[in-house]
C-alpha cells in the first residue's frame, strides 16, 4: 500500500504578486510542502521522547529515551487519521467522495500526533510503548 502516511500540504505561503493589490499571502499545495510538514512530525516524535514527556505527558516528568527510527514511525503511522475526501489536482476542486481505511490514495490516514502522543490534560488514553525488540525497553 502506498502512501503509507500522508500530511497536510496545504500552506499560506508569501505572495509574490502583492504590490499589486492582491493578497500578500496565497494558499499553496503539493508534495514539496507535505515532505517538510512530515519531517516536522517525525522531529516532534523524537524531541518529546528526548525531553522526557513520555508517559505523564509534560515535559521531564518521564524518562528521557532515544528513540529508535522504528519508534518514531511506528507512532507516525498510528497517528493516522482517515481523510474525508480526495482533491481533483486537474480542477483543483475538492471531490468528496468515500475513501475506505487503508486505501491507495490515503494508506493508513493524515498524521496527527495529539491522537497518539500522550499529554497532560489532553487525553486520557494509557499507551504502551516498545523502543526496541528488548522486552527490557517497554516503557
Amino acid at each position: 500500500m502506498k502512501p503509507d502516511i500522508v500530511a497536510r500540504y496545504i500552506i499560506m505561503a508569501p505572495n509574490a504578486n502583492a504590490g499589486t493589490g492582491e493578497s500578500d499571502t496565497r494558499e499553496v499545495l503539493g508534495t514539496s510542502y507535505a515532505a517538510p510538514a512530515f519531517a516536522g512530525a517525525a522531529a516532534q516524535v523524537r524531541q518529546y521522547f528526548e525531553e522526557g514527556w513520555f508517559p505523564c505527558g509534560s515535559k521531564g516528568c518521564g524518562t528521557i529515551i532515544k528513540p529508535s527510527g522504528s519508534l518514531v514511525k511506528a507512532l507516525l503511522m498510528n497517528s493516522g487519521q482517515d481523510l474525508i475526501g480526495v482533491q481533483d489536482v486537474i480542477t483543483n476542486k475538492n471531490v468528496i467522495e468515500s475513501l475506505k481505511p487503508y486505501a491507495n490514495s490515503q494508506g493508513i490516514g493524515l498524521v496527527k500526533l495529539a491522537s497518539t502522543l500522550p499529554l497532560l490534560d489532553e487525553d486520557n488514553a494509557n499507551k504502551k510503548i516498545c523502543n526496541g525488540l528488548a522486552q527490557n525497553n517497554v516503557l
